[in-house]
Parts: structure tokens; C-alpha cells; sequence
């Protein structure tokens, strides 16, 4: 399924990771995380390749300084239904 994935910060440190259907924006999951470091790993498991998640600006690093209403969004990504299940999202 093709899917929009966004994340943000949450208070004490912990992360808001949100998926949606292509174009959907009426449809979507979201999960909280304790960390960042916890998000990022469903984001890896989504196929969000590591130089996406770790590349040149480190966008992880960075939400931490963001507002809890700034997202950094993620290109559309091709995530099978199984696996989006696996990790507590339906879209």
C-alpha cells in the first residue's frame, strides 16, 4: 500500500509517528513512541532507508528542536498491509 508517513515530537521526548493513505489525509493511524530512537525503528521496518532517516541533516536529530505542530513528512513509501499491521497502524 502507498502511504504518507510523518512524524513529530512529542512532550518528554517521545515521537508521534502518523500514516496515511496516498492522498487521504481523512484516513490515517498514528502511534506515540517514548523515544525517537523507538519511532525510528518502525520507520526503518516501513522501508524508510537509513540514509533517508540518518542522511545529511539528520531530520531525527532535528525534531527534537521542532514544535510539537511541526512534522517532518517522508516521501510516499511502499509498505505491505502485513507489515503496517505488525506495528499497530491501519490505514
Amino acid at each position: 500500500m502507498l502511504v504518507d508517513i510523518s512524524i513529530n515530537n512529542e512532550a518528554g521526548g517521545g515521537a508521534k509517528v502518523s500514516v496515511s493513505k496516498r492522498r487521504a489525509s481523512n484516513a490515517n493511524s498514528w502511534r506515540v513512541y517514548p523515544s525517537i530512537k523507538e519511532a525510528e525503528k518502525v520507520l526503518l521496518a516501513f522501508g524508510i532507508r537509513g540514509k533517508l532517516v540518518e542522511g545529511l541533516d539528520h531530520p531525527l536529530d532535528l525534531l527534537c528542536q521542532l514544535g510539537s505542530r511541526e512534522t517532518i513528512d517522508f516521501l510516499s513509501v511502499e509498505v505491505p498491509e502485513d507489515v503496517l499491521a505488525a506495528h499497530g497502524f491501519n490505514v
